[in-house]
């Protein structure tokens, strides 16, 4: 066996003290003679890696249902009442600018219905955000714009 140079000891060392191998440690020279101490660190160190790797696994419900929104929202839907309401009706009688931000991807409020409201109200400026649900966030920089451009825009004293 070829002896070890004292930095490598001292790791190796250092790593089995960070394991907490309270047993390593307290027969050190033993295992260090019998050449283990690089075997066993080693064992541990994987060890650890895979279980850590496995519990994060678990944790993350790889291969589950994770909803994409709260499932509870379906509620709402379930009162049939507003299903009889004339909604257009009411979007027909707004008369002060409107700004509609829609999703890209939205299924709650599809381009068939879009187009309704635009043709229905000439008060109506939309924006469509590219790869977005039905309800953009808000927090980017150019989805703050928009926002940001349609409310001075409609302000005669802004700016």
């Amino acid at each position: 066996m070829q002896p070890v140079p004292m930095t490598e000891r001292d790791t190796r060392r250092d790593r089995a003290s960070a394991l907490n191998l309270h047993g390593l440690l307290a027969h050190w020279s033993e295992a260090a003679a019998a050449g283990w101490p690089e075997a066993l660190i080693g064992w541990e160190e994987d060890e650890r890696a895979r279980r850590s790797l496995e519990r994060r696994l678990q944790s993350a419900h790889i291969g589950r249902f994770k909803p994409l929104c709260d499932p509870n929202i379906a509620h709402a839907f379930r009162n049939p009442w507003h299903y009889s309401v004339d909604r257009w009706k009411y979007w027909d009688a707004i008369y002060v600018p409107i700004l509609v931000v829609r999703g890209q991807q939205s299924d709650l409020l599809p381009k068939a219905v879009l187009r309704d409201m635009m043709r229905r109200n000439r008060n109506v400026r939309v924006h469509t955000v590219q790869n977005c649900g039905h309800a953009p966030a808000l927090i980017t920089d150019d989805q703050i714009e928009v926002v940001t451009q349609f409310l001075y825009s409609n302000d005669p004293g802004a700016r």
